[in-house]
């Protein structure tokens, strides 16, 4: 039989929109504002429009504006003895100085199904590096790759959800300039059956097994 070992697969990119980093956010009490939408975390990261496109995105009015989603779609899908890359996508809304520069910080917390739900505090094996942008405004910008090592999550862990923080931390950069527009996660996926898994949908085989 066909199994996952037997394909060379591409490394698969998902990305997590920025609007998925609000859920139930707040939103204002007022009609006129209803699209001012307030992050839950540090500071008061907004989703507004970028230029007049009617795009959204999460605008950063503060070095330290983070946001968190709970992630339950990607687990599931990828190999956990493989690596996984973490990326930000982002772009300027506003004039850019080649001495600017950005730091975003991922981190994040798993839990399996049964276990209590925490804060996504946990850092990368490998962080975001510092990026300085080319002086141009409203490019499509992406950071450098973040990594979680290989075989850091169990097969269990398939089966359940995983908590994303993005922190934002820059140099020169005016208010609500820098704008997070997603999370992008890279990885080997798992799709056939496999030596530590049932055929039943995420039924792990017993240790003798």
């Amino acid at each position: 039989m066909i199994r996952d070992r037997n394909i060379d697969w591409l490394r698969q990119i998902r990305r997590i929109p920025a609007h998925r980093f609000f859920g139930d956010a707040v939103v204002a009490s007022t009609i006129t504002t209803l699209a001012a939408l307030i992050g839950f975390d540090e500071g008061a990261p907004e989703h507004l429009e970028v230029s007049s496109f009617g795009y959204g995105g999460i605008s950063i009015g503060a070095t330290g504006d983070n946001m968190s989603v709970l992630d339950l779609e990607h687990p599931c899908q990828w190999n956990p003895q493989q690596e996984i890359g973490v990326r930000c996508l982002w772009t300027t809304n506003g004039s850019v100085d080649t001495a600017d520069t950005v730091t975003w910080t991922v981190t994040y917390d798993q839990a399996d199904e049964g276990e209590a739900l925490g804060a996504a505090t946990t850092a990368l094996d490998t962080v975001i590096v510092v990026q300085s942008p080319t002086a141009t405004t409203l490019l499509l910008r992406r950071s450098g790759r973040g990594i979680i090592n290989a075989n850091t999550f169990d097969f269990t862990s398939r089966a359940g959800a995983l908590g994303w923080t993005v922190d934002c931390a820059y140099t020169g950069f005016s208010t609500n300039e820098i704008v997070f527009l997603g999370l992008e996660i890279d990885y080997i996926p798992l799709l056939c059956a496999n030596a530590e898994e049932d055929l039943d949908v995420f039924s792990v085989r017993a240790a003798s097994a």
